[in-house]
């Protein structure tokens, strides 16, 4: 334990550095450095407190030293993401006021209070200090599980509702949680016993059924346990869990399909529209044909709109079916397919962005959690824009940061505060190789 007179000096030396978080990095880096020094006296022959007083004198001023560290502990600003991300919260504005702001539906109301709840979490997350969270990766990703297994039966009851925005939640934020897993739970014990809790909300969600969704966890995971692989958390043997885990979903999805004679229909449909009589095909022949007639710029065909009009008459609402689950194909069709393009490689752009910084990071916890929450959004814009082309039948979840879906909104954004916050502090941490399973303890130590 330090003495006064060293809590003392570190205490005004921390006084002259601005950023919070750093203090602690502060306090261990100088407190080592004294008691190095102090030891070093007193092997010369001083007595305690004598050495320990000379070793502080030796640090110099407090002022002079707390300025020199003000300035070597400097936060990094993540600029190019926060642009980005609020650029396409501009572009998602526009659409949804030109769809819903002259009348007196109360959808884009409800997309700006979105917008305030995920802007404030966006700040709150990007300034906490959250390596210190990294303990509670194994607990979260248990609530997590079992906030599934709660909501699953009220998913056709009157709580469907909030059901489905516990369920979305789970969907988008599952493969960053289960990132902290197999960071906490390091090893191939660790592997299959976070492996097997996803199988409940996998199996859930296709229950639901929300297909859509549990193919985004599935993959999202599979990207995630390979990285893990490499980076050696899952055992010794790199490659065998990327096989084991690889191999045993695509086994297992396509068992899943020869034993669903509804799914293996709709996968045949995708591969062969022309096959199939209108009646199944429906959905992807007039995308396709709404693509055919869009232009670079400008409104396409009045035709084709009127058939697009008619295909959303048959299955729902007009307005939630174009901005939820055809927001692109909408845009490419109205305003021309350069300017979807432009839209998309803005969202393309700032995940690549995020997944090359995210490997970059000096700490294994931060690159885990990167690569989970860049999976989660890179299958979501996969899914999503597959769907809008023609080439798959739509899934459940929307468009991040873009298409009409306030709870993912709001989800996304807060995992896009975590990640820029991981960034931001990112050379102030250093990983402990953390304990088996059943003897974890996870530590994390200053950078010395």
């Amino acid at each position: 334990m330090p003495s006064d007179r060293v809590k003392e000096y570190l205490k005004s030396v921390c006084a002259e550095v601005r950023w919070r978080q750093a203090h602690d990095a502060v306090r261990e880096e100088l407190a080592a450095h004294i008691e190095d020094q102090t030891e070093a006296y007193m092997r010369s022959g001083m007595e305690r407190e004598t050495a320990e007083r000379k070793a502080v004198e030796s640090m110099g001023s407090p002022a002079e030293t707390g300025l020199r560290l003000d300035a070597s502990y400097r936060p990094k600003p993540q600029w190019g993401p926060v642009i980005m991300l609020t650029a396409l919260l501009m572009i998602s504005a526009v659409c949804r006021f030109a769809e819903y702001g002259n009348g007196g539906d109360s959808a884009f109301g409800k997309f700006i209070i979105a917008v305030c709840i995920g802007g404030g979490l966006f700040v709150w997350l990007y300034n906490a200090n959250l390596y210190r969270l990294a303990e509670w990766s194994r607990a979260a990703y248990l609530a997590a599980v079992l906030l599934c297994l709660v909501v699953y039966p009220l998913c056709h009851a009157r709580g469907r509702s909030v059901a489905v925005a516990a369920l979305q939640t789970a969907a988008i934020a599952m493969p960053a949680l289960f990132a902290g897993w197999l960071y906490v739970c390091r090893g191939f014990g660790g592997l299959l016993t976070g492996g097997a809790m996803l199988v409940i909300p996998i199996a859930g969600m296709l229950m639901a059924p929300y297909t859509g969704a549990a193919v985004n966890v599935a993959a999202a995971c599979l990207a995630v346990i390979a990285f893990a692989s490499v980076w050696g958390l899952c055992g010794k043997n790199r490659w065998l869990p990327i096989a084991l885990s690889w191999g045993g979903v695509l086994c297992g999805g396509y068992g899943l399909l020869r034993s669903n004679a509804r799914w293996w229909q709709r996968v045949a449909v995708m591969l062969r529209p022309e096959a199939f009589p209108e009646d199944y095909s429906y959905q992807i022949r007039v995308i396709r044909d709404m693509l055919r007639a869009s232009r670079p710029i400008g409104r396409g065909s009045d035709t084709e709109i009127m058939r697009f009009s008619l295909f959303f008459k048959r299955n729902g609402d007009i307005d939630r079916d174009a901005y939820v689950d055809f927001l692109l194909t909408t845009i490419a069709h109205q305003y021309g397919w350069a300017i979807a393009l432009i839209i998309a490689a803005v969202l393309i752009g700032l995940i690549a962005m995020l997944f090359f910084k995210a490997l970059k990071l000096t700490s294994l916890f931060g690159k885990m959690m990167g690569c989970g929450i860049c999976a989660s959004l890179l299958m979501q814009t996969v899914q999503y824009m597959l769907g809008n082309c023609g080439i798959v039948i739509m899934g459940w979840l929307p468009l991040p940061f873009l298409s009409y879906g306030n709870t993912s909104l709001v989800v996304n954004m807060a995992m896009m505060g975590l990640l820029c916050s991981l960034m931001r502090s990112d050379g102030l941490y250093a990983d402990k190789e953390a304990k088996p399973l059943n003897k974890l303890r996870l530590r994390l130590e200053w950078e010395k």
